[in-house]
């Protein structure tokens, strides 16, 4: 009993502190790149953007994103990341993206309003309409 304890305290310590020793990037307001996601920590550290986002920009309100979605890094997500009950409508969300191939994303850390995945006409566009003044490598 006393083990299963301290194995359940270790888990919950290295899943919380996993983005303390891996690729990290703090970008304000509870939002965070960790490991290649988006997330956003204030949410039960909710993954924002999943699998393969490694173009990514940000100011005080926004950040934008390009992401690649690849089946590896969504497959080991998938039960880390999601309840099982949603899991289900994930893989769907994860599918769409696999058809778009490349897929861009805008995220308002003010109002937590999230754009995407959008085609790159679309990001572009939105973007524009939006007056948000961050580009990304295709830009």
């Amino acid at each position: 009993m006393r083990f299963s304890k301290l194995l359940s305290a270790a888990f919950l310590v290295f899943t919380l502190s996993s983005c303390m020793v891996r690729d990290y990037e703090d970008f304000g307001d509870g939002y965070c790149w960790c490991d290649g996601r988006i997330h956003h920590e204030s949410a039960n550290n909710k993954v924002i953007v999943n699998t393969h986002s490694s173009n990514h920009n940000y100011n005080s309100t926004y950040i934008v994103a390009e992401q690649i979605p690849n089946e590896r890094y969504f497959e080991s997500d998938l039960d880390v990341y999601y309840a099982p009950e949603i899991r289900d409508s994930v893989r769907r969300e994860f599918e769409k993206e696999k058809a778009m191939g490349v897929c861009y994303w805008i995220i308002n850390k003010k109002t937590h309003q999230v754009y995407g995945p959008l085609t790159k006409e679309d990001y572009v566009h939105k973007r524009d309409s939006l007056k948000v003044k961050l580009w990304l490598w295709l830009d």
